[in-house]
């Protein structure tokens, strides 16, 4: 993995970041355009949702690793594969890594303050390696119930 790392690291250093492009902003409307941001948002949170159920991943994980995933291969495509890559199709590419994230964030955000059944922050551990509740729990219990 260390190396997987370290080689996409090399190949993004050596190259500058607007090395070649034939354009440097994004053109919304063109088809290829918008297909690149559809297929960076669609495999970004499939691959996401399918490392999730099938891996057990955590959500954050999981849409860290299928972005970096999809990037990779965005870049890939554009630079081994077009004959002239493209700024606004990478910007695209972006575009599509972020508004995935972004829905994944909602999704599996907890929303509600629970876990598991249990009210989120409803214990610290101790000193001793307890459960205690904390201060507010305590003055709750203590008062009489309405």
């Amino acid at each position: 993995m260390r190396g997987i790392l370290l080689a996409a690291v090399m190949l993004l250093c050596g190259t500058s970041a607007s090395a070649g492009y034939q354009d440097k902003r994004l053109r919304w409307g063109e088809s290829d355009t918008n297909l690149h941001m559809a297929v960076a948002f669609g495999a970004s949170f499939l691959g996401a949702e399918f490392l999730e159920r099938y891996f057990d991943m955590k959500p954050w994980k999981a849409a860290l690793l299928s972005s970096v995933c999809v990037a990779g291969a965005g870049f890939f495509k554009e630079h081994a594969v077009d004959a002239a890559p493209s700024g606004s199709d990478m910007m695209a590419n972006g575009v599509g890594l972020g508004v995935s994230a972004g829905l994944q964030f909602t999704l599996h955000f907890d929303w509600t303050g629970e876990r598991d059944g249990k009210k989120a922050g409803s214990g610290r551990s101790g000193k001793k390696g307890g459960v205690q509740p904390r201060e507010e729990d305590r003055v709750r219990e203590a008062l009489p119930a309405r």
